[in-house]
């Protein structure tokens, strides 16, 4: 079965926080290291690289080991878009942190609902698609300041 068909954790089985953690700093730290790119580059990282990797790391894998320790729905949900958010905020800029909480915290909801990611992706990449369409090119200064 491939990662995106599992219904949950894209993790192997047995990965703890450590494992997670550490996939969390390298996609900060890759994504910190990466050019500026074209428009046409950046909607293709905002429909597609971003939703199937955000998603992976961040509902399958840090949500979902959250939930498996017990943590309860708002408290994964919550903690999770926290900390999806502050990575947005490094990355891209305060105001993108913050403007993406809102929507980390319904993708966490959606993610609770079946715990299955593809849900999850699927309407991430809309966000996005809706953000681009709204803001334009101009989403490209937003990101790279």
């Amino acid at each position: 079965m491939s990662v995106l068909q599992a219904e949950h954790s894209a993790l192997p089985a047995g990965s703890g926080p450590r494992q997670t953690a550490a996939v969390i700093a390298a996609s900060a730290a890759l994504l910190l290291a990466l050019p500026a790119p074209t428009d046409a580059a950046l909607l293709a990282s905002l429909l597609l690289a971003a939703p199937v990797t955000e998603e992976l790391v961040f509902r399958a894998g840090l949500q979902e080991q959250l939930l498996r320790r017990h943590w309860g729905r708002w408290p994964a949900i919550l903690s999770t878009a926290v900390i999806f958010s502050l990575l947005h905020g490094i990355t891209r800029g305060s105001v993108i942190g913050l403007a993406v909480f809102a929507p980390a915290c319904l993708l966490g909801w959606i993610y609770q609902l079946k715990r299955q990611v593809l849900r999850c992706i699927a309407v991430h990449s809309a966000l996005n698609l809706a953000w681009w369409l709204i803001s334009g090119s101009s989403l490209f200064f937003l990101l790279h300041p």
